[in-house]
């Protein structure tokens, strides 16, 4: 599965405590991903798009790259412990 596959690669940044990763409609494309990146908050080195852009290009092909990002503070969970994507 891919969205697992590109989560693990962008778990593997030190920066990052946590990441979901979805398929979103495009009118153009068809689909394209998202990734929704928890990034640690005193790291020293503060994660961006960029950042996380070059790790996923060292690991990833090209079409597995995420094309839009959302960087948070903390995912929302579910009451059975699950990540939502929203």
């Amino acid at each position: 599965m891919i969205p697992k596959e590109i989560e693990e690669v962008i778990l593997k940044m030190p920066e990052v405590i946590d990441c979901s990763v979805e398929g979103l409609d495009d009118e153009i494309e068809g689909e394209k991903l998202k990734a929704i990146v928890v990034f640690r908050k005193n790291a020293e080195n503060p994660i961006d798009k960029e950042s996380i852009i070059q790790h996923c290009s060292k690991h990833l092909a090209l079409y597995k790259i995420p094309q839009v990002y959302e960087l948070k503070e903390d995912l929302t969970i579910s009451a059975t412990g699950k990540k939502l994507k929203i």
